[in-house]
């Protein structure tokens, strides 16, 4: 009998080291490019920026990296990831802390009721896969996610059974070149007005677990001698007139950026607001909207408030 479960035992072990083995390629393998490259960026410490820019799509698609280093004259790179909630940026924001050699001198995170909902999910959840096994923050900030579970972070390749399909039919999107793609995680949509009006209301309100986040986000920034600002990104006039409660999640932000001392500024009700030449759909604007946007907009704001 002993020397049973002694066999058994060096089998699993076996296993274990041959699966873990395996996933390294396997991983190396799945690093994502494309829309998804901030992380293979990331984790390659290929990040080193005066100025980071942390949010959703609608920091990802909006914040022009490049007009923003030519125009500032600080090196920048935009972390902004689809479907990104709070502890995404928190998430993002610690692991460069603990990878990147350059620490940033600003940060700038695109806040809106988006960011402080409680949708449990991220968009193409196998986007952080080669990243995941072992990794302290990426359990704390993840493992409560839909589709995640937590053998995922630490048994070789189980992550990867559930989504390999997916991952293998999505592989243009997800890891492929993208054309939309301009560097330094600027993603732009390279397309005209969608005629997207969607008129159907979202209901948002604000959810302490996630201004907990929020909270850490703030304290990070702080201890590391960050110059945080919030900004509230454009979007199309009728996406703010579906969106019920959103005055006062933009007024919760107004009275927890004073309570900080933490610059922020609204641009969701600019002029431009109201014309499809410069958006995508509701929620976005395109890569003309875009340009306009972080250099006559986003830029001239900081220089005015870090006086560069």
């Amino acid at each position: 009998m002993k020397k049973f479960i002694i066999r058994i035992f060096i089998l699993l072990v076996s296993s274990y080291l041959v699966s873990l083995i395996i996933d390294i390629p396997v991983s190396k393998i799945a690093q994502p490019r494309g829309e998804y490259s901030s992380w293979k960026d990331l984790y390659s410490n290929n990040i080193n920026a005066d100025l980071l820019i942390f949010g959703s799509s609608r920091a990802m698609n909006q914040f022009n990296s490049q007009i923003i280093e030519d125009s500032l004259h600080l090196s920048a790179y935009n972390m902004g990831l689809s479907s990104a909630r709070i502890e995404i940026s928190l998430l993002r924001l610690l692991e460069h802390l603990r990878i990147c050699t350059q620490k940033p001198k600003y940060v700038t995170l695109e806040i809106d009721w988006l960011t402080i909902d409680n949708a449990k999910f991220l968009y193409t959840p196998w986007q952080i896969f080669p990243y995941m096994l072992y990794n302290e923050n990426m359990y704390k900030y993840t493992h409560h996610f839909q589709g995640y579970y937590s053998h995922f972070y630490i048994i070789p390749l189980a992550r990867y059974g559930k989504y390999g399909m997916d991952i293998f039919r999505n592989r243009y999107r997800t890891y492929a070149r993208n054309s939309n793609v301009e560097g330094k995680g600027f993603v732009a949509f390279k397309a005209h007005w969608n005629g997207n009006t969607n008129t159907s209301e979202f209901n948002v309100s604000i959810h302490p677990e996630e201004i907990k986040y929020l909270n850490e986000f703030v304290e990070v920034c702080k201890s590391n001698q960050i110059k945080l600002n919030f900004v509230y990104a454009p979007e199309y006039i009728a996406a703010t007139k579906i969106v019920k409660h959103r005055d006062v999640v933009i007024n919760y932000i107004h009275n927890f950026a004073d309570e900080h001392s933490i610059p922020f500024i609204n641009f969701s009700e600019e002029d431009f607001c109201s014309d499809t030449t410069f958006f995508y759909n509701n929620r976005h604007l395109n890569h003309r909207g875009a340009d306009m946007f972080t250099s006559e907009y986003y830029v001239p704001w900081i220089k005015d408030i870090y006086k560069l």
